[in-house]
């Protein structure tokens, strides 16, 4: 059996979070289940999306918010990223940017997550 932690924080290797954590979003966090697709971004450097520099989730929210890349790399194009996917990305019209991405990514492979601000 392996540890057991209230919520997951994740920062880019190329930021850094000064600010203590905000109180809403840890309560938030701590209020809801495991199971629960909870996925908190700061609302700046969103360009259209979800910032990818930062998140605080749940272990659901943070399965979906990891696995973005395996699913790109799926050789069969399955799921969220059949064929023609950028189509329904908002504003994308086939070039996308990395946060129209993983905004994309979540609500489809998790319809279900709430997604917040700081």
């Amino acid at each position: 059996a392996g540890v057991s932690y209230d919520f997951i924080v994740r920062t880019r290797m190329d930021a850094k979070w000064f600010a203590p954590l905000p109180a809403s979003a840890v309560e938030q966090l701590l209020q809801a289940e495991a199971t629960d697709p909870v996925v908190i971004t700061p609302a700046e450097h969103a360009w259209g999306g979800i910032n990818d520099r930062f998140v605080m989730t749940t272990r659901a929210g943070f399965l979906a918010y990891s696995n973005l890349f395996q699913n790109l790399m799926k050789k069969d194009r399955s799921g969220p990223f059949a064929v023609g996917w950028s189509k329904n990305v908002t504003g994308c019209d086939g070039m996308c940017n990395g946060e129209k991405l993983l905004k994309y990514h979540i609500q489809a492979v998790m319809p279900t997550a709430r997604m917040g601000t700081l």
